[in-house]
């Protein structure tokens, strides 16, 4: 015999509730933040050379190494070409700024066979067109002969300045 036909589709029953979400976890407490210092300051800088050179050194009389060339210009530190104060750098800086100095000084051994030693270092302004000695700013160079007499040193002093304070590299 014939089949029969498929009956209606009962409905569908009701959807459940949904469930709940856990608690969100809290938050720690956030860290202070440190000191911070006052604003920096620009760097200044002035490079100066000795273009010429041929400042004759005898030890025991110290010569003022005689710079004559302004390589990076600065209006708050200048070099002085004058006869009597020639290679003096005069700084302008606020009172209570810091600087540092980096000299290169290179000598020669040109009149002797035998071998030498010479030295440099810096000097600063006392006032009245005097010179003192910086503490620990000599550099040595030793100098075998004419035929192997070239050497270099350099000098390095970090401290505080006034305005106006003064400068040299002396050798001898």
């Amino acid at each position: 015999g014939q089949t029969g036909s498929q009956g209606a589709d009962g409905t569908q029953g009701a959807d459940g509730s949904q469930g709940t979400f856990g608690n969100q976890g809290t938050f720690g407490n956030q860290g202070t933040q440190g000191i911070i210092g006052p604003a920096g300051t620009s760097s200044e800088v002035f490079s100066i050379k000795d273009s010429t050179g041929g400042v004759n050194l005898a030890f025991g009389s110290p010569a003022t190494v005689k710079y004559d060339t302004v390589e990076f210009s600065n209006a708050n530190i200048s070099l002085s070409t004058s006869a009597g104060t020639e290679g003096e750098v005069t700084v302008n800086l606020a009172d209570g700024s810091i600087v540092h100095i980096i000299a290169t000084v290179s000598t020669d051994c040109t009149a002797t066979g035998n071998r030498s030693h010479s030295r440099a270092f810096i000097e600063k302004s006392t006032g009245g067109g005097a010179f003192a000695l910086l503490p620990n700013t000599y550099g040595w160079m030793y100098n075998r002969n004419v035929a192997s007499g070239e050497n270099t040193c350099t000098l390095q002093f970090i401290g505080r300045v006034l305005t106006g304070d003064k400068f040299r590299i002396r050798a001898e």
